[in-house]
């Protein structure tokens, strides 16, 4: 199922996604971000982050809701700095389906069965529909 999404899933670039708590950056993810913003890594830490309690090494943004760094027209200032969580967008780590994003709500409905539930035919079936649709439109 998380495979299918990853590889249908079209952001529309509502900026949802980006409302989203904790966004959980990791050290990697800071040293990149500063690079970009032209900051040491202790600046951006001060100005942008605090502990992720209880994870020792582990951070997240401040302000959070939107994303500090979402701009007015629901795009990254940041994006190809942007931090791993963002980068694996829908595919989360905690594997829950992102309620926020209504693609991907439109496409885990897709493959689910008259039963309420994803079951490897209905997958299958959804892939064929898919893959039907796309050869008669070429």
């Amino acid at each position: 199922m998380f495979r299918f999404i990853r590889d249908h899933h079209k952001c529309v670039g509502c900026g949802k996604c980006c409302y989203c708590k904790p966004i959980v950056v990791n050290p990697k993810d800071i040293r990149v971000m500063a690079c970009k913003l032209g900051m040491s890594v202790k600046e951006f830490k001060k100005q942008y982050t605090e502990k992720y309690p209880g994870m020792p090494g582990v951070s997240h943004f401040k302000e959070e809701s939107p994303c500090t760094f979402l701009d007015e027209n629901n795009r990254c200032k940041i994006y190809d700095a942007r931090p791993d969580i963002c980068r694996q967008y829908p595919m989360r780590p905690d594997r829950n389906i992102p309620g926020e994003c209504a693609v991907v709500r439109e496409l885990v409905m897709s493959i689910v069965d008259e039963r309420g539930k994803i079951s490897p035919q209905s997958l299958f079936i959804e892939q064929l529909r898919r893959k039907n649709k796309n050869e008669n439109n070429i």
